[in-house]
């Protein structure tokens, strides 16, 4: 099976992917930072991580899930406008060049 066949479930995983890469991050990036971090004060940043390790260590662990799902969405991004490339992307630059020819 070959993935350019099959455009929109490439579509659907990148959603999916996406959605995953969304929350894992506004946990990690924003929720755990702003309870663990504390600005110009590091004895209580040090005491919050020992107080909240379980939440360090889960945020930890979202920002990880992002990193690892970034990867395979660039490659599906990548497979998704390929396919376009080839199949609709000569139409689109055939009837766009009247308009470069405005300029």
């Amino acid at each position: 099976m070959n993935l350019t066949e099959h455009p929109r479930l490439l579509a659907r995983i990148a959603g999916a992917l996406y959605l995953i890469i969304t929350g894992c991050a506004l946990f990690a990036y924003l929720h755990v930072r702003n309870q663990v971090i504390v600005a110009d004060n590091m004895a209580q940043t040090a005491a919050n991580f020992l107080a909240q390790e379980q939440l360090y260590r889960l945020g930890f662990a979202a920002a990880v899930i992002v990193v690892i799902c970034n990867l395979p969405m660039g490659l599906i991004l990548f497979e998704l406008h390929s396919a376009f490339r080839n199949t609709s992307g000569p139409l689109i630059q055939k009837n766009c060049r009247p308009l470069r020819a405005v300029r």
